[in-house]
């Protein structure tokens, strides 16, 4: 059907990520307590979108969001307003594949060869194939080393598993899986239609 197709994009006006964390609460309030994680930290997005009431835009989104059939088929998106390399590296010409993805550290990184021009900045998003059949979709918050034939970089959250014969990173609209939490709000004018809708990460990892 449409499970994983890649959303229409055009019109969004906000796409606001939040990296959430599963923990426990605090058994007190006291200073030596602390929480305790569980389970894996998931995106959610918070999406608006607007397009001419006439358009052909508008009946992209509209039969986006019936395919969808509520939060049965999942999609992929990027994160629309950091979708590319801090320092504006052209798209890679020949694909790369990762070859350090560990999850005790948060490392990530491709070494044995080349990555053209592109050199790691903080807030990248980075993405890859993962060996269960989904998407790893992280964000560049330290930079361990970056030269012409390798770079490793901690991320949140955590690299899963690459794709042994299939990974290829993504620097340029990393995407993520994610499924509609609700259906989306609708508001048509004389002059407009918009949605807003609230996604979920779908975890493969």
């Amino acid at each position: 059907m449409s499970v994983g197709e890649f959303w229409p994009e055009k019109g969004v006006q906000s796409c606001e990520w939040v990296l959430n964390y599963r923990q426990n609460l605090p058994m007190s309030n006291a200073g030596n307590s602390v929480s305790i994680d569980h389970g894996e930290p998931y995106w959610t997005a918070e999406v608006s979108v607007e397009a001419p009431k006439r358009s052909s835009l508008v009946k992209a989104w509209s039969s986006f969001f019936a395919r969808r059939q509520g939060s049965r088929n999942s999609f992929t998106m990027n994160r629309t307003f950091q979708s590319f390399p801090g320092n504006g590296t052209p798209p890679l010409t020949i694909p790369l594949t990762p070859t350090i993805a560990r999850r005790i550290d948060g490392r990530l990184g491709s070494g044995g060869g080349t990555h053209g021009n592109y050199r790691p900045s903080l807030g990248d998003m980075l993405g890859y194939f993962t060996e269960a059949g989904g998407f790893y979709v992280g964000e560049v918050e330290a930079i361990i080393s970056s030269n012409g034939n390798q770079f490793q970089v901690t991320v949140s959250p955590p690299p899963f598993p690459f794709h042994p014969t299939d990974a290829n990173f993504r620097f340029t609209k990393a995407v993520g899986e994610f499924r509609l939490d609700e259906p989306p709000r609708i508001t048509e004018d004389y002059s407009n239609r918009s949605w807003s809708f609230r996604a979920t990460q779908v975890i493969r990892g």
